[in-house]
């Protein structure tokens, strides 16, 4: 595989090496995911070590305690906080009855924040506009790919290379128009999020 990237990059054909790239990520996904979980569990494994190592100080073991729960946290739910965060969410979950899932508290992380020992959800303006700039636009490409991809039917006796080329361009115009609209989800979970949070605020 590597002889052949190399050849192909050394003959000019950049975008057949691109392909062959991607392919052997795909090929190769679940042993670089193998790699990375194993490497996590090793950090897990050391810093259980440092909690039992009698010369480390009290504080520096609460430290450690704290990071191997980020870590067994972060496989559970796929969500990076940090612990004061991480407790918040925790506890909102639970007096939420499940309402909001960790999957929305994942999607809506960068609008989360702590103020004053609660959470917090932020949304700017520039984040408002890029929801209905996504969406709208999200929507307008994948109903023009959907559009596009009969106009091959009306030309006269198409060769293979045009219908080929012109379902590239539908291909890319609704994928890419489903990518803008999957932006807007996150914005979509922490608007959610803000609602109930301030209804159970409201109920206390």
């Amino acid at each position: 595989m590597l002889d052949k990237f190399i050849g192909y990059i050394e003959s000019g054909q950049y975008f057949i090496a691109s392909i062959v790239v991607v392919f052997a990520v795909l090929v190769n996904i679940e042993k670089i995911f193998s790699i990375i979980d194993t490497q996590k569990k090793k950090r897990i494994g050391l810093l259980k070590e440092a909690i039992a190592n009698d010369a480390l100080s009290i504080s520096l073991k609460e430290h450690f305690k704290n990071e191997i729960q980020g870590e067994y946290f972060y496989q559970a739910h796929k969500i990076s906080m940090d612990k004061f965060k991480r407790d918040l969410v925790l506890d909102a979950h639970i007096k939420l009855d499940g309402d909001i899932t960790f999957k929305q508290f994942k999607l809506a992380n960068n609008h989360i924040a702590v103020v004053d020992g609660k959470l917090n959800i932020e949304i700017s303006k520039l984040d408002s506009f890029s929801y209905y700039y996504n969406m709208f636009f999200g929507v307008l490409m994948a109903i023009a790919g959907f559009f596009l991809l009969f106009i091959p039917v009306a030309i006269t006796d198409p060769t293979v290379y045009q219908v080929f080329y012109w379902l590239i361009i539908c291909v890319f115009l609704i994928g890419f128009g489903f990518f803008m609209i999957l932006q807007t989800l996150p914005l979509r979970a922490a608007k959610r999020i803000r609602t109930v949070i301030n209804a159970l605020e409201k109920s206390f």
